[in-house]
């Protein structure tokens, strides 16, 4: 869908609107099946060690999140982020040995 500027020129000042371009593009929401794509594609990118360390796994335990969220392509970047988060938690001590 392609929305015009001017139709929001009863809400913001002129002189911020002239700083955009004329026409904003508005994506659909994205659903459930668009983030399954994206992991798809990113799967066909990681190393073998990600896809059995539970990339997967982590990946569809955050949809619901990011459907609520629309977070969109962020999405991968916070699913890696958990990914290593998850990853890293059984390589620290909570004390020093003595």
């Amino acid at each position: 869908m392609i929305f015009h500027l001017c139709h929001l020129g009863r809400f913001i000042r002129p002189e911020i609107l002239n700083k955009f371009d004329p026409e904003v593009l508005v994506y659909p929401r994205l659903v459930e099946s668009d983030y399954l794509n994206m992991i798809k594609m990113a799967e066909s990118h990681l190393p073998r060690e990600f896809l059995l360390g539970g990339f997967r796994a982590v990946a569809e335990r955050a949809i619901p999140q990011a459907v609520r969220d629309q977070t969109g392509a962020r999405f991968l970047e916070i699913v890696l982020g958990r990914f290593f988060a998850e990853a890293a938690e059984g390589l620290f001590v909570d004390e020093i040995p003595s």
